[in-house]
C-alpha cells in the first residue's frame, strides 16, 4: 500500500497500473488505504492522470464528490462532464443501431459509479440538472440501486439527500421511481431527517 501512495504521489502511474496487476483482489484497500491518501497526495501534486484513473473507481468518486470544497471545482465537475458525454455517445450508437433497444450497463462498478455522479448532481441542487437526473435514472442498472445501500447502512439515500438539501426538483424526480416512493412511504418521507439535516 505505501508503494501505491508512493506511486500516486509522484505521478507515476505506470507503477500503479502494474501493482494492481500483481495484486487485482487488493485494489480496493489499495485505493482506499489511509482515507484514501493516494487519491489526496496525487490531487495535492496536481498529477492529473493519476487522478483521473483513481476517479473512476466508485469508492474514490464517492469519496471526493463528498468533499466538495477540495475536489468539486478541480476534479469532480470536469469528470461528470465527462462521463455524461461518454454515456450519451453510447445510447445514441445503440439507438442508432437498434431503436427499440434501452440502454443499460452491464457492469456493477460503473452503475455504482453513475449512481455516485447522481448523488452529486443531487448535492448541486440545480433545478436545471433535472434533465440529466432523468437520464441517469432512466438506465435500467442504475435504476435498480436507487432505494438500496450502495453506501453501506443508507438506503434511499439519494431522496434522503434532496430531502434534507430542500432540492424539489430531484427528489420528485426520484420519487417517480416505484421502489424509492414504496421505501419513502414506510418511512414517512424521512421528515425527521430532513429537519434535522441529513448530510
Amino acid at each position: 500500500f505505501s508503494s501505491f501512495y508512493w506511486a500516486a504521489s509522484k505521478g507515476y502511474l505506470p507503477v500503479m497500473e502494474r501493482l494492481m496487476e500483481l495484486a487485482p483482489d487488493k485494489v480496493q484497500e489499495m485505493i482506499s488505504a489511509g482515507d484514501y491518501s493516494a487519491f489526496q497526495a496525487a490531487s495535492r501534486k496536481r498529477h492529473l492522470s493519476v487522478i483521473e484513473r483513481l476517479i473512476q473507481f466508485p469508492s474514490v468518486f464517492s469519496y471526493a464528490e463528498m468533499h466538495q470544497r477540495d475536489y468539486g471545482a478541480h476534479y469532480i465537475r470536469n469528470f461528470v462532464g465527462t462521463q455524461f458525454i461518454a454515456l450519451e455517445e453510447r445510447r445514441a450508437a445503440l439507438e442508432a443501431d437498434n431503436p427499440q433497444a434501452v440502454f443499460d450497463i452491464t457492469d456493477l462498478e460503473e452503475a455504482k459509479l453513475c449512481f455516485y455522479i447522481l448523488r452529486n448532481l443531487i448535492r448541486r441542487n440545480n433545478p436545471e440538472l433535472r434533465d440529466d437526473i432523468r437520464f441517469l435514472i432512466e438506465i435500467p442498472s442504475v435504476k435498480a440501486l436507487l432505494h438500496t445501500a450502495v453506501t453501506p447502512h443508507q438506503t434511499n439515500e439519494l431522496l434522503r439527500l434532496a430531502l434534507s438539501l430542500g432540492n424539489q426538483a430531484g427528489a420528485r424526480v426520484l420519487l417517480t421511481v416505484p421502489a424509492v416512493h414504496a421505501l419513502a412511504v414506510e418511512n414517512n418521507f424521512y421528515r425527521q431527517e430532513a429537519r434535522g439535516g441529513l448530510y
